[in-house]
């Protein structure tokens, strides 16, 4: 994906950068939450796709992408993400992958080892971090969070 152009972001009111920074917000919150190993792996594996999915949001809200028609395949949301900030396409494999991953675990029960979660974990920080760099440089910023240089 990195040979495509991101998407502009169409002029923001302030409710509207509000409700993504609720959902950059949401985001953070499961991360923290799927770094916490005092829960189950499964647990923390959903935790850390909903970071995936919340940062994926906020990016459809910041382009004016329709995300009510897409919320229930969020594996869409996070294409249409991926899309608009560039994401590098070794990045997004691993996310697709994350993807399969928890479709084979509701079709067949399959039940994650730690590696699952650490790799989870990490796509998710990283595909957070990149959806936060790209909101800040449309103009979307985030003050209670520390900026990464």
């Amino acid at each position: 994906m990195s040979n495509k152009i991101p998407s502009p972001v169409p002029s923001l009111c302030d409710q509207d950068k509000q409700q993504i920074q609720e959902w950059i917000t949401a985001a953070h919150h499961s991360l923290a939450d799927a770094s916490r190993t005092n829960i189950s792996v499964g647990t923390r594996i959903s935790a850390a796709l909903d970071v995936i999915v919340f940062s994926s949001v906020a990016v459809c809200l910041a382009t004016g992408s329709n995300t009510e028609s897409k919320l229930d395949d969020t594996r869409n949301v996070t294409e249409t993400a991926i899309r608009a900030i560039g994401h590098s396409e070794t990045e997004a494999a691993r996310l697709a992958t994350l993807y399969d991953w928890r479709n084979r675990r509701y079709d067949i029960a399959e039940s994650p080892d730690i590696q699952d979660i650490v790799g989870t974990i990490d796509s998710a920080r990283i595909f957070l971090e990149a959806v936060s760099i790209w909101l800040r440089a449309q103009g979307i910023e985030f003050p209670w969070l520390e900026p990464r240089e």
